[in-house]
């Protein structure tokens, strides 16, 4: 919940609203409005995601979420290496600190990820994380579809 008296706020919403979507594409995929990508932000507190899907204005919130700025600030980090060099990315460790820097902990980088995967963005870069050069829990971003 926010710290501005509201009972239940845009993260919450978002998660119920996640785990419908994902009751309906269980029980018949052609009923489910949204795509992937979209329930999984939803479901794992995506700003970006909620905000296109709820119509919500950023706010502030104490709740561990993806923010509209950690997105763009992880998505600016592997720009450089999707439509650069990317032979020169060799795996997660290769960013991390540039990513810790951002205020961005490995769950979160997780969550992007896995968000970025399903969405079928910076596959290139994705590839290499999932790669033999990466932390362990970057090289199984597949399994994380579970939540879908």
């Amino acid at each position: 919940m926010s710290n501005n008296n509201q009972i239940i706020d845009k993260y919450d919403v978002a998660k119920i609203l996640g785990e419908i979507f994902k009751l309906q594409k269980r029980v018949d995929p052609d009923m489910c409005p949204v795509t992937d990508d979209t329930i999984y932000g939803l479901s794992n507190g995506i700003e970006e995601v909620i905000d296109e899907a709820m119509g919500y204005q950023p706010i502030t919130d104490e709740k561990k979420v993806v923010t509209r700025y950690d997105l763009i600030n992880f998505c600016d980090i592997l720009d450089e290496y999707e439509y650069g060099d990317i032979d020169s990315f060799h795996g997660y460790h290769i960013i991390e600190k540039e990513v810790e820097a951002k205020g961005i902990d490995r769950s979160k980088a997780l969550i992007i990820l896995t968000y970025l995967q399903i969405a079928g963005r910076y596959a290139r870069v994705i590839d290499k994380i999932n790669s033999s050069n990466s932390l362990i829990e970057m090289k199984k971003l597949e399994s994380n579809r579970c939540d879908i």
